[in-house]
């Protein structure tokens, strides 16, 4: 060690402990006047107690300190992101100003209708290298993060983990810890209604055109089945059954009298009336009339 009063490399910062080839301090530490390098990276993060030597830590071998962060990289967490200068994996909206990445960057949650599965470097991303970085070591399988906007008939308030989030998936914690879950914060778009990619509410795009219906999950506002117009498991859309009818928002093939079988201001479903016939598809309750 070259100085007296060496401090440990602050959060958000890493310290090499030589400039040019030249020593200034033990890796991970800096004196009052030398020996910080620079900021975290995008996407990264490291606290005041692991001793970063460099902008991308892994707490293997970057953390002069030894093995204080929890994962083997030091990536910023499922559904988060920071910009830069991360000082906690988990960047928190309730964190004051500063407290989890260095003033002049952002981070928080990865933005409504998009997703991160680890290493967020915008609140928008796009894919691999343009929103999201690095590598997560899953049971010794070491896979790029993916990151983008939520697939066709999801949505997502914000924090996603997953481009087809289910209700648990938008909380960035990992998935078995579900302490951060907020009610209907993500998942599939609602019955009645269909959503194309990126949905930052349950009623998507909005509903199914009229003589047809979706059970939830839409992709389409002219489903013909799962898989072409709906997704999710279980879910069913398509044309109303023959002697059927609405006038929008169908959430059954077979909606009830009373309505209870579509969604929306306005919008009608049911029986086709005495007296009148109507096939698959039928959009008002006397069609041959």
């Amino acid at each position: 060690m070259l100085y007296k009063d060496v401090i440990v490399c602050p959060a958000g910062k890493y310290c090499e402990g030589y400039k040019n080839g030249v020593p200034l301090c033990s890796s991970g530490t800096y004196n009052d006047t030398l020996g910080i390098t620079g900021d975290i990276a995008a996407g990264y993060w490291a606290n005041a107690t692991c001793g970063a030597i460099t902008s991308t830590p892994s707490k293997d071998t970057d953390c002069a300190l030894g093995n204080v962060n929890n994962s083997k990289a030091c990536l910023i967490h499922f559904g988060f992101y920071s910009t830069g200068g991360g000082k906690v994996p988990r960047p928190y909206p309730d964190f004051a100003a500063g407290e989890a990445c260095l003033d002049g960057y952002e981070c928080g949650y990865v933005g409504a209708g998009y997703y991160v599965n680890g290493g967020g470097t915008s609140k928008t991303p796009s894919g691999f290298g343009n929103g999201c970085v690095g590598q997560w070591n899953n049971a010794g399988t070491m896979t790029n993060h993916v990151c983008g906007q939520v697939s066709p008939g999801y949505f997502s308030t914000g924090g996603a983990i997953s481009a087809t989030p289910a209700t648990d998936s938008c909380h960035g914690y990992d998935v078995a810890d579900t302490t951060d879950v907020i009610a209907n914060r993500c998942g599939l778009i609602a019955a009645g209604y269909y959503g194309g990619a990126g949905a930052t509410t349950s009623s998507g795009s909005g509903l199914v055109n009229a003589g047809y219906y979706s059970t939830g999950g839409g992709t389409s506002k002219t489903p013909t089945a799962n898989g072409n117009g709906c997704v999710g498991s279980g879910k069913t859309c398509g044309k109303v059954n023959s002697g059927y009818y609405s006038t929008g928002g169908g959430t059954s093939a077979t909606p009830k009298q009373n309505g209870s079988g579509c969604v929306g201001s306005g919008k009608t479903c049911g029986l086709i009336d005495a007296d009148c016939f109507g096939g698959a598809g039928s959009i008002s309750s006397c069609p041959n009339s």
